[in-house]
Formats: structure tokens, C-alpha cells, sequence
């Protein structure tokens, strides 16, 4: 097979798309997590520690919660961005429409449910006398705006993968000062407690839905209600759903964890325990910036690239990817290793008991951050490539270790038994991706498969020539002239123009032995649109047909694809 050529411009192009898609990412996850660490932090230093550990012990209803944001938001987002790689618009509709709906009816039930039995459900949440009745008003304000919370938290995903991330960073911008604001003036100022914090929560999580509802006016937008094609299979839920059940998994044990770890640090330090768990629970939401952000920017590269059968950029997608997240997190972690105590002065904690017992348990957490970013970006591509039973499968592996470690650990280090059972979680799932699942073997070790031809860089109408007749060896004369009629000479005219973009072109052969023709440059118009190569009121039908056109846009990197026989 034929060496790469000029690899170098795709990956320029990858970097670009993926800074694109990080940044704002970033930003809104900086945002959505300010939101809870400025609830923990005015409750503590107006109320106190009693009232902090009353967070703690409701942070699995927002994991609860979490299942059906990330069921959705996850499962769906994939599927919309899967649906623009392969250049199916319609399908990515159904899958939105169906998702909003099935969504926010299941949230209603489950809060007005939750609402009903608040009592038994507080009992279960390990909640002392000392702080049940800050727990409880925080909660019920919580629950009655829970719909708000779910579809914000889905549509970030969502409008993500539908390559509005701007909106998206919007929107996060929009929640995390909304609820600050509030939290300052309602709890710091007018001194009310901590319902306040609550309020703050669903009332700037409704302001980032209202702002999401710009993604709309989007004219080529896949987010769209779409009614069901008579004649036409339709998506089935599951199907939709199933990329998100790994997360799914992983917060329902985060539930399991949680409870399990105020149970014992009740038992063992009371209140002062679970004024532990809540500031480390707030470590690991700043950890999240930087993890998440990483990990979930990757999402919809990889989904992309998948859609269009991309299975070797997939893999370098990969590699790129945990080099940076590696890179990002260990100056975080280096930090709290050397002086955790900055973690605390944030929370105004002076309780003797804390003082003496935090620093060790911040720093047991600190070192399970690098591993727990390798197992997010292991887990962000196995979504995306439809391998989401064995992403599922380490979520069960983190679970399993983390409750049998903690219960072994109970009665010999009960103070310090939940952060090195969950160390080990994290470090047991990378042993179980790197030795089982061989996750880094084939970026180690990649190789050419898929990629047939790859030129690239800044093309005049020679360099465009010299393409298509490289393109020639690889594909049959009859693809050679539909190549060149509706991809080749459009893209020439363009350049004629003055359109001087840097580019990328390859023939991809597919896992199913069909062979693609990928051009990509990076615009933020679309010129080939303008020369008639497919119309706005075409593209609305626009599927990955063999022999047409179908373009994607990723996040100014403009990608036009033919699929042949």
C-alpha cells in the first residue's frame, strides 16, 4: 500500500478542529462547575461546615440525575454527530426528537416521585440530625426545577455534536453566573440559607436552555423535531441511548460510591466526614474542568471521523488527544500534592478535625486524577465507535474495586478508606484498557489500514490536478470521472476564484471494502455550495448515497465526501 503523503495538513487540520471544539468546552464546563463550588463556598462561610456537609450528603441526586442527562445527551449527541458524518440529516433528527421527548417526560416522573418520598429518601442519604433540615429545602427547591438541570446538562452534549459549541459555551456562561449571582445576593447578602443555592441552581440551568434556543435559528442545523417517514425504519431508543450507558453506569455507581462513603465517614468523624467528602467531591469538580474537558471535546471528533468510516484518523484522533490531556492535568495534580491545604483555604475550613484529616485524603485524590483522564478519553472513543458494551464493562470494574477496597479498608483507615478505594478504582480501569481492551497497542503500533491516498496543504489548480490523477490509481475509471465532475472541477472553479484554503484530500477504503473520497479545507465558507455542488434546499434530504456529495461542516473545517461502490 501506497505511504502517506503530506500527513501533515490533515493533522493541522485535526488540531484546528479540535481546539475549536476544547476551548469552548472548556470555558462552559469552567462555568457549569464555578456553579457548585460557589454554592459550597457561600454556605460555608455564611453557615458553616454543618450546612456543607448537607451538599454532601445530596450529591447523589445529581448523579442520579446525571444518568438521564448523559443517556440522552451522550447517546444522542453521538448520534447526531455520527448522522453528519455520514451525512444523514434526517436520521439526526428523529434522533433528536425522539431523545427531548423521552428526556424531560422521564425527569418529570422521577422528580414528582422523588418530591413524594423526600423523607425516606434523605434517610438513605445518611443525613444527621444536625443537617437534615438544610438537606431537605435544599433538595425539594432542587427537585421542582430538575427538568431544567436534565436538559441543560443533554443539550451541552447535544449542540456540541451538532457543531454549535459556541452556543453551547454560551449557555454554560450564562448558567454559572446566573447561579452565582444569585448564591451572592440571596445567601452572602440576605443571609438565607441554603434553598437559596438550590434556587440558584435550576433558575441559571433554565437561563442556559433559554440561550440554547439560539442553536435553532441555525438554518443547517440537524437539531430540529422531525416527524417519522412513512415507509422509513425508524431509530429505535436503545440504539440511541446505548453510547451514553457507559456514563449512565458510571453515575449510578458515583451514587452507590457516595452513599457508601457518607455512610462511613459518618460513622467514623460525623459531621466533620462529611465536610470531608464535600470538599474533596469539589477537588474532583475543578479536576473535571480540565478531564472532561479534554475528553468530551473529543466526542465529536470521533463520532465524525467514524461516521465516514475514517477508521485510522479515528486511532490518531486518539493518540493526539491523551497526549494533551496528560499534559494538562499534571501541573493540578503536582499542586495539590505539594500543598493541599490551597483546596481547603477555599472552603474557610477550620474545624480541628478537618484540618488534621483533609490534607492526606486531597492528596490520595490528587493522585488518581492522571489515570482517571486516560480512562475518560479511553471511554469518550469507545462511545463513538460503537464499542460502548466494554466501556460499560469498566465502569463496573471502577464500581466493583472501589466498594471492595472501601468496605476491606473501612475498619482499618476509615478516614482515609474512600479516596484510596477510589485510587485504586481508577487505576484498576487503565489496567483494564491498556491489558484487556489493548486501547493504546494500536496507537503504539498504528498502522496504515483504511487510508489509500493523503495529499494536503494550500492547492493551485496543478497541485489539485496532481491529486485527482494520484486519486486515479486507486479507484475505478467510472468513480475516476464522478470524482472529477462533482468534486475535482468544483473545487478547481473555487480556487480559479481565489479560494486559497489549506486542504486535505484522501481515498479512504472502508472496513466494509467501499471506497470514500474526502475533501476537506479549512473556511468558514462553503464555496463549493456557491458552484452548485448541493443546494440549500437539497441539503435537507442530503444522504451518504453512493455517487453524490454529502457535506459536513466541523467547526469551520468544511468537508465534502462521495461514497463509491
Amino acid at each position: 500500500m501506497e505511504a502517506i503523503h503530506n500527513y501533515l495538513a490533515e493533522e493541522k487540520m485535526i488540531s484546528k478542529g479540535y481546539i475549536r471544539y476544547a476551548i469552548p468546552t472548556t470555558i462552559a464546563l469552567i462555568f457549569s462547575q464555578i456553579a457548585p463550588l460557589v454554592d459550597s463556598y457561600c454556605i460555608s462561610v455564611v453557615w458553616g461546615e454543618t450546612a456543607l456537609s448537607a451538599m454532601s450528603t445530596v450529591n447523589p441526586i445529581y448523579y442520579f440525575f446525571n444518568i438521564i442527562s448523559f443517556l440522552a445527551g451522550i447517546g444522542g449527541g453521538i448520534g447526531i454527530a455520527k448522522a453528519a458524518g455520514s451525512g444523514d440529516k434526517y436520521m439526526g433528527g428523529r434522533v433528536f426528537t425522539k431523545v427531548m421527548i423521552w428526556m424531560s417526560a422521564i425527569t418529570l416522573v422521577l422528580s414528582a416521585l422523588s418530591m413524594i418520598f423526600i423523607d425516606p429518601i434523605l434517610c438513605a442519604l445518611s443525613t444527621t440530625p444536625d443537617n437534615y433540615e438544610y438537606a431537605k429545602e435544599y433538595l425539594m427547591v432542587l427537585l421542582a426545577g430538575m427538568v431544567f438541570y436534565v436538559n441543560n446538562m443533554a443539550l451541552t452534549y447535544i449542540l456540541t455534536d451538532d457543531n454549535d459549541a459556541n452556543i453551547s459555551m454560551a449557555g454554560g456562561i450564562v448558567s454559572g453566573v446566573v447561579n452565582a449571582v444569585i448564591d451572592i445576593v440571596g445567601i452572602v447578602l440576605l443571609h438565607q440559607s441554603v434553598w437559596v443555592a438550590a434556587l440558584g441552581t435550576v433558575v441559571g440551568m433554565l437561563s442556559g436552555c433559554l440561550v440554547f434556543l439560539l442553536h435553532m435559528r441555525k438554518k443547517d442545523r440537524i437539531c430540529r423535531f422531525t416527524k417519522k417517514r412513512k415507509g422509513v425504519e425508524d431509530v429505535r431508543m436503545i440504539r440511541i441511548i446505548s453510547p451514553g450507558i457507559p456514563e449512565g453506569c458510571q453515575s449510578l455507581l458515583f451514587v452507590i460510591q457516595i452513599l457508601q462513603t457518607n455512610y462511613i465517614l459518618s460513622a467514623s468523624i460525623g459531621t466533620s466526614g462529611l465536610g470531608n467528602s464535600a470538599v474533596i467531591e469539589n477537588l474532583e469538580l475543578i479536576a473535571t474542568i480540565i478531564i472532561a474537558g479534554v475528553s468530551e471535546s473529543s466526542l465529536p471528533m470521533f463520532a465524525s471521523y467514524y461516521g465516514e468510516g475514517n477508521i485510522d484518523e479515528v486511532r490518531m484522533i486518539k493518540k493526539k488527544v491523551l497526549l494533551v490531556g496528560e499534559v494538562l492535568i499534571m501541573p493540578f495534580v503536582i499542586s495539590l500534592l505539594i500543598y493541599p491545604q490551597w483546596l481547603m483555604n477555599c472552603f474557610a475550613i477550620d474545624e480541628p478535625l478537618m484540618l488534621e484529616t483533609l490534607p492526606r485524603g486531597i492528596r490520595i485524590m490528587a493522585l488518581a486524577q492522571p489515570a482517571s483522564m486516560i480512562n475518560a478519553i479511553l471511554v469518550s472513543y469507545m462511545q463513538s465507535t460503537d464499542n460502548e458494551k466494554k466501556a460499560s464493562i469498566s465502569f463496573f470494574v471502577q464500581g466493583i474495586v472501589q466498594i471492595a477496597v472501601m468496605v476491606v479498608l473501612a475498619g482499618v483507615v476509615p478516614n482515609d478508606a474512600p479516596w484510596i478505594a477510589a485510587c485504586a478504582a481508577y487505576v484498576s480501569v487503565t489496567v483494564y484498557f491498556v491489558v484487556f481492551c489493548k486501547q493504546i497497542r494500536d496507537i503504539v503500533n498504528w498502522e496504515q489500514k483504511h487510508i489509500l491516498l493523503m495529499r494536503g496543504g494550500i492547492p493551485d489548480e496543478n497541485e489539485l490536478d496532481k491529486w485527482y490523477n494520484d486519486a486515479k490509481e486507486h479507484i475505478t475509471e467510472a468513480d475516476s470521472k464522478i470524482l472529477l465532475e462533482k468534486l475535482m472541477v468544483p473545487y478547481m472553479n473555487a480556487v480559479k476564484n481565489g479560494a486559497r484554503y489549506a486542504s486535505s484530500f484522501m481515498i479512504i477504503q472502508k472496513e466494509d471494502g467501499h471506497k470514500s473520497a474526502i475533501l476537506r479545507y479549512d473556511s468558514g465558507n462553503d464555496v463549493l455550495s456557491e458552484d452548485g455542488v448541493l443546494k440549500d434546499d437539497e441539503e435537507e434530504e442530503a444522504e451518504a448515497i453512493v455517487g453524490e456529495c454529502v457535506r459536513s461542516e466541523f467547526n469551520y473545517v468544511r468537508r465534502w465526501m462521495i461514497n463509491f461502490e
